[in-house]
């Protein structure tokens, strides 16, 4: 705005009675809020952030998928997108069970027909309910999540029949790009990134401490800890499986070792809720568990960091799990995929 703009707008202001000045004040920050809003902000994420994009692409397939994948960063750090015949690949970082419920379902609503298989991570933590997702990409999920649903199954209601609120009215304040500016995010990333090499055998022992460390903090801080709000929510996911005739595949992904020992020392993992997530795994209809948990523990080269899988890793991983996926499907439809 110019300056004679500007001493416009100011006298006009100092002419108003107060009232109209609120009115005016109220109908401007709607006019901003509702740009934003509903032209602006829906243009930027597809952009920005690459679960808007898979969304996009995944709606024109028109063929019913061998597998679709629905995960978290294993399934998109350790998986080969087209090492697996057919399939398709949802995932975002610290995505656990109820996330998994919601994106089935809404796929199933709108493509009943989508796969012969839906695959997700199955590794400790699968019954964790971690919000960061919704934080920070609260406009994307408001599409999914039942917020009075999810509201009615976790210790803290209204924080999340209010989440769900905030989200219909102001979606922009969590768009995906605004990270960037959150400086203690920036300075783990940083962190991280100084340290990054390509297999955990390229560190030496303080190294890997120091991640191991950042990781588990990292986890900690993110509320990365099983709850009875995942494992309602992986019922959850087997009751709806079982009602629209669904098979489900969980697949324990390779971890280290130690990454797993010092979780279970920080109390990430309870005991009880684990246990009743591997029974439910196990034993459930329709359910198939593939633990490939402990296949390359003690080789480093096949690690990225304590959890992750590096490029070789990846590779060897994506065949193993291939073939195991191709005798699945070949001993139900008796055909190969």
């Amino acid at each position: 705005m110019t300056a004679p703009g500007v001493l416009l707008y100011l006298q006009l202001m100092h002419k108003l009675k107060p009232s109209h000045k609120l009115i005016l004040f109220i109908a401007g920050f709607l006019a901003i809020n509702a740009f934003v809003t509903f032209a602006a902000f829906r243009y930027l994420p597809y952009d920005q952030n690459k679960r808007y994009r898979l969304e996009e692409e995944f709606t024109q397939i028109e063929d019913t998928l061998n597998f679709l994948f629905i995960g978290n960063s294993h399934v998109n750090r350790g998986l080969e997108p087209d090492s697996i015949p057919n399939s398709w690949s949802f995932h975002g970082p610290t995505e656990t069970a109820p996330y998994f419920y919601y994106r089935m379902r809404r796929v199933v609503k709108e493509m009943p027909q989508a796969a012969h298989y839906y695959v997700f991570p199955g590794e400790a933590g699968l019954a964790a309910f971690n919000p960061q997702p919704l934080i920070f990409m609260g406009d994307f999920w408001k599409d999914y999540f039942d917020f009075t649903e999810l509201a009615e199954h976790t210790d803290q209601p209204f924080y999340y029949y209010g989440m769900g609120l905030k989200l219909q009215l102001f979606p922009y304040h969590q768009f995906p790009a605004a990270i960037m500016f959150l400086s203690d995010l920036q300075r783990e990333r940083r962190n991280y990134k100084k340290y990054l090499k390509d297999t955990w055998a390229d560190y030496d022992q303080f190294m890997k401490d120091t991640i191991l460390n950042y990781m588990l903090d990292r986890h900690e801080l993110i509320d990365a800890l099983s709850t009875k709000t995942g494992l309602t929510y992986l019922h959850k996911m087997i009751d709806f499986a079982q009602e629209e005739n669904l098979r489900l595949i969980f697949v324990k992904w390779p971890l280290q070792r130690i990454y797993i020992e010092e979780a279970k020392k920080r109390n990430f993992f309870t005991p009880k809720i684990e246990g009743k997530v591997d029974s439910l795994l196990r034993h459930s209809p329709n359910v198939r568990l593939i633990d490939y948990e402990n296949a390359f523990d003690g080789n480093d080269t096949l690690f990225m960091d304590p959890h992750h899988l590096s490029e070789i890793g990846k590779a060897r991983f994506s065949v193993m799990l291939r073939d195991t996926l191709s005798a699945i499907y070949e001993a139900d439809f008796g055909v190969k995929p």
